[in-house]
Parts: C-alpha cells; sequence; structure tokens
C-alpha cells in the first residue's frame, strides 16, 4: 500500500515504464521521499527499521515527566477499554525537554502539531497472570475512523521499568516476533519503529505485541507514544497544506489493529487455544516441576541422613557395631554346633577310618578357635 502522496507518482512511473521507459530516470529522481523514519541520532538498530535510544532523557528528567503524567485526568484506552479496564491513557503537555531531546535525536521529524502527546498507565497483574497486553498487531490511529490507514512510523518512550531482578519476560517487554526482537522497558529510553517500507508497502516485521505485566509491588507502567505519519500534517482527517514529504508527529494514541472482521473469529479461537497451551504448560513446568524438585531435594536429603546415620550407629566402639559382633559371635556358635553334630553323625554311621576322625577333630577344632578368636 502506497502512501497517497506518492499514488500519483506511482502511477506516472508506471505509465512511462511502459511507453517511455528512458523517461523513467526523470520520474524516480521527482519521486518523494516517504520514509516516514530514519536512524535516530545516537540510537543502536536491532532490526531493520527498529531503533533503540537509551538515556534519550535522564532518569530525574523522566521522574518529574513520569509524575506528572500521574496527576494527569485519565480515561479509557481508546480500543482497550473492554480488553484492559485497568489500563488508564491521559494527555499531557509536551515537555520542553522533551521537545529538544526528539528534535535533536530526529531533526527531520516536524514536532510543530504535537503540542500534547498521548501517554499510558499500566497496572501491574497478580503474579499468576501471565498473559500479554497486547496481542500481536500493527499500529492504527484510535481516534479516527475506522479504515484510516495507520501510522507510518511509532515512537515509544518508556517512562518506568521493573527492578533489575525481575524476570524480563514480565516486564511487559515489547515484542517484534518477525524480527526477533525483544525490548524491556528502561527509563529514559526511546524505541522507534517504521510501520511501511521504504517503497510504502506494509512492513511486515512492525508486527509487534506487549508482554506479561505481572508481579508483586511492580510500579505502574507509564509510556509515552507518538504516531508518526508522513505527507500532509493530518488530525483526526483534516489535512493541511505541508510540503508531502514530510514526517509529521501527531498528539495521538497509537492503537491494537486485530485480524479482518471476517477472521476475527478464528483468529479468538487460535488465541484462546495457544493462551491455554500456554497455561498448561506453565503449569507443568512451574507447578508440577517445582513439587517434583521439592520431592527429589527431600529425598536426597533423607538418603544422606540414612547413610550418615549408618555410618555413626555401626562405627567401631559404638553400640550398634558392638550388637554386630554379639550377633555375628553367637551365629558363628551356632553354625559351629550344627556342624560339630553333622560331622559326628555322619562319623558314626558311614566312616570307620581313623583317618576320618583325625580329620574331624581338626576341623571341629579350627572352627571353635575361630570363634574364640571372634
Amino acid at each position: 500500500m502506497f502512501s497517497a502522496s506518492a499514488l500519483p507518482f506511482v502511477l506516472a512511473t508506471v505509465i512511462l515504464a511502459t511507453t517511455r521507459p528512458f523517461a523513467l530516470v526523470i520520474v524516480l529522481a521527482a519521486l518523494p521521499e516517504i520514509s516516514a523514519l530514519t536512524q535516530p541520532i545516537g540510537s543502536v538498530q536491532l532490526a531493520p527499521h527498529v531503533y533503540l535510544t537509551r538515556n534519550l532523557l535522564a532518569a530525574g528528567e523522566a521522574a518529574l515527566v513520569r509524575e506528572q503524567v500521574l496527576r494527569a485526568e485519565a480515561y479509557p484506552c481508546p480500543l482497550q477499554e473492554q480488553k484492559w479496564p485497568h489500563k488508564r491513557c491521559a494527555k499531557v503537555p509536551v515537555p520542553a525537554v522533551l521537545i529538544r531531546r526528539l528534535s535533536s535525536a530526529l531533526p527531520r521529524l516536524d514536532l510543530s502539531s504535537l503540542t500534547t502527546i498521548a501517554a499510558s498507565v499500566d497496572l501491574a497483574s497478580d503474579t499468576g497472570d501471565h498473559s500479554m497486553r497486547h496481542h500481536h498487531h500493527f499500529d492504527v490511529y484510535p481516534e479516527r475512523e475506522r479504515g484510516v490507514a495507520g501510522p507510518d512510523a511509532t515512537v515509544v518512550i518508556y517512562l518506568s521499568q521493573a527492578p533489575a531482578e525481575h524476570p524480563a519476560a514480565l516486564t511487559a517487554p515489547t515484542v517484534f516476533p518477525r524480527a526477533g526482537v525483544t525490548v524491556v522497558p528502561q527509563v529514559g529510553a526511546m524505541l522507534a519503529w517504521s510501520n511501511v517500507l521504504d517503497s510504502g508497502a506494509p512492513n511486515p516485521a512492525a508486527e509487534h505485541g506487549v508482554g506479561p505485566y505481572a508481579g508483586a509491588s511492580l510500579p505502574p507502567r507509564v509510556a509515552f507514544h507518538i504516531p508518526i505519519g508522513v505527507g500532509p500534517s493530518a488530525v483526526n482527517g483534516s489535512a493541511a497544506s505541508q510540503a508531502p514529504s514530510s514526517a509529521h508527529a501527531h498528539a495521538e494514541h497509537v492503537g491494537c489493529g486485530g485480524p479482518p472482521l471476517a477472521w476475527r473469529r478464528y483468529w479468538l479461537a487460535v488465541r484462546n487455544w495457544t493462551l491455554l497451551a500456554q497455561r498448561l504448560r506453565r503449569h507443568v513446568e512451574e507447578t508440577l516441576m517445582r513439587k517434583f524438585r521439592a520431592v527429589g531435594r527431600l529425598v536426597g536429603m533423607l538418603l544422606t541422613q540414612h547413610a550418615r546415620a549408618c555410618e555413626r550407629v555401626y562405627a567401631p566402639g559404638s553400640i550398634g557395631y558392638e550388637n554386630a559382633a554379639a550377633e555375628f559371635t553367637a551365629a558363628l556358635g551356632q553354625a559351629t554346633r550344627e556342624a560339630a553334630h553333622d560331622s559326628g553323625s555322619s562319623y558314626e554311621g558311614c566312616s570307620s577310618s581313623p583317618a576320618g576322625t583325625a580329620t574331624f577333630t581338626l576341623a571341629s577344632s579350627g572352627v571353635a578357635a575361630a570363634a574364640a578368636a571372634a
């Protein structure tokens, strides 16, 4: 899908390519720059068209701005009223320090329409709630009519973060599944990505979601959202006379675009089954495996204690050693008497040789000597 400002140039390119190929070079030179987002100064590229700027705001500056957002009058977030009723949104005047930092990081971005800025405040869920805060989606303008094209680029500025020891997967990270990128919110950081390619076509890698935000004593997740549009500056669909190639920051919220209506029922069914599978997997990995590991540790401790008890009981000089020696002596004496009785019966009934008597006597004497030594 091409932006409206680039459509005439695209049509002219197609016509000239079929009629006058040599004139195509002139048309391509006249094409406007429709890239919604250039790499911010001082940022790192996490993936194509995905950039992260650390410390756009200092910790103290972010804290002051965060308090301003928390004091502002809040309302249900557009297109999210039913899904997350405990998530609130607000609009606050743009801090001067933020305008300066954005102008330095994105010098080609027109900030004239950014008199206020959209913010969201999200409260943490219970520890056991690991559902995603936002399913994987492409951004839309929730304050405009349905069917209007979404922002060409999106900027998110994090104003809060979870403690460093908190699991990263439960810090409401921004996840780009197709790009293989996961960004954990950090105070003062700016995440920016382009929703369209340089050709004007949708950027498949811009599909993203927000992971779980769960745990005890977590601070509210506070963030600024800035949608960026290429072409005439538009607010709620009204266009002003601006240069068609400029990128504008809008004072609007960014919403979650779902699948087409015809697919929504099937998509919701697949999503519900996916959530069920995730819960079962967590139950097996966390609950059952935790119990299995606890039983294993208990068995190991019992076996160790049993081995140590045996060593102490049967050590030389201990009561177990003495009892074992007494039982061994008694058993040996019993065996000696039985052997003597069996040998005597054999001599009287089966043997008349004096040598047999001598052999029995020596054997009996050896057994008796062994018993005495024990």
